[in-house]
């Protein structure tokens, strides 16, 4: 309000051009009025879409994009290994998890092999590549931060949790 009367700007009502013009008292209560409709709203949207994503996550449900190595099925949030990528991703955790190959070579097959990034990138680099083995969605868990946890999800995981453990001391 301070800022509208240094400023010398004035405000104008799509919705309600009645207020446009106005000064008084009871204007400027509507006005009010309405910047804490707006305000409830928007409170209200932001705790709605959280709740909402995190019963899903409850569920099984992964609410963002899929992984790499995974593609969109017909339902929200469920995922299913992507049959070009998959198997060589894989392949690499294994390579790493075994101790047969360090995170670089097994990267280097990994590109080599030609694996793609879901947009398309013919290589990953090295710490996306970290990135990837210390994310528990590949162990078939979604744990998003503060979220509740679930170790169970229903898409098909890369490896098992202990595998995933194992990765996490690596």
């Amino acid at each position: 309000m301070r800022f509208r009367e240094e400023a010398g700007v004035r405000l104008d009502y799509a919705a309600k051009p009645q207020l446009t013009f106005k000064d008084d008292i009871y204007a400027l209560f509507e006005e009010m009025i309405d910047v804490f409709r707006a305000e409830a709203s928007y409170q209200e949207r932001i705790t709605k879409v959280r709740d909402k994503m995190q019963a899903r996550v409850r569920k099984g449900y992964y609410p963002f994009r899929p992984n790499q190595g995974y593609r969109e099925t017909g339902e929200s949030g469920l995922h299913e290994p992507d049959p070009a990528r998959f198997p060589l991703l894989r392949r690499a955790f294994l390579d790493v998890l075994s101790q047969e190959h360090t995170p670089t070579q097994a990267l280097k097959r990994l590109n080599s092999a030609g694996h793609t990034t879901p947009r398309g990138n013919r290589s990953l680099d090295i710490d996306k590549f970290m990135k990837l083995l210390r994310n528990p969605y590949y162990a078939g868990a979604i744990r998003i931060a503060d979220w509740p946890h679930n170790d169970a999800a229903p898409h098909t995981p890369m490896i098992t949790l202990d595998e995933y453990e194992r990765t996490l001391v690596q």
